[in-house]
């Protein structure tokens, strides 16, 4: 015959180590849920900043090479962005050297006003006025 053993009562988890054990799995998921999130908000500023950036070389090109003759206006879409374009003259006689500068504002999602500025240096055409 073979005996069949009797669970002791000292085998298996206590009530006060399974509530240990849930509230440890518990916290570590509330700190991934934290990290995630901040990942997000992360990817989100910077998906608009690189945005904000690509507008602002864009423009300034179409400034710079004569394409449009605005110096002002905004950008669509969110957010709201106006933008403005400064063109210096550096250096005259024989060469002439201009400056351009775009300037970019807009209002982020904590309501914070936001800049971001962007320059070349440039010889314009012979024909092209200053």
């Amino acid at each position: 015959m073979t005996r069949t053993r009797r669970p002791s009562p000292q085998e298996g988890f206590t009530l006060v180590e399974l509530m240990l054990a849930v509230a440890i799995v518990g916290g570590a998921f509330l700190a991934m849920l934290l990290l995630r999130s901040e990942a997000v908000d992360r990817a989100y500023e910077y998906t608009r900043d690189r945005r904000v950036q690509l507008l602002a070389q864009q423009q300034l090109d179409k400034v710079v090479y004569r394409i449009e003759e605005e110096n002002s206006g905004t950008f669509d879409g969110p957010p709201k962005m106006e933008w403005t374009v400064e063109v210096n003259e550096l250096a005259s006689g024989v060469q002439v050297l201009l400056e351009a500068t775009i300037l970019v504002k807009f209002v982020d999602e904590a309501g914070n006003e936001q800049e971001y500025s962007l320059t070349t240096r440039y010889f314009p055409d012979e024909e092209e006025e200053l």
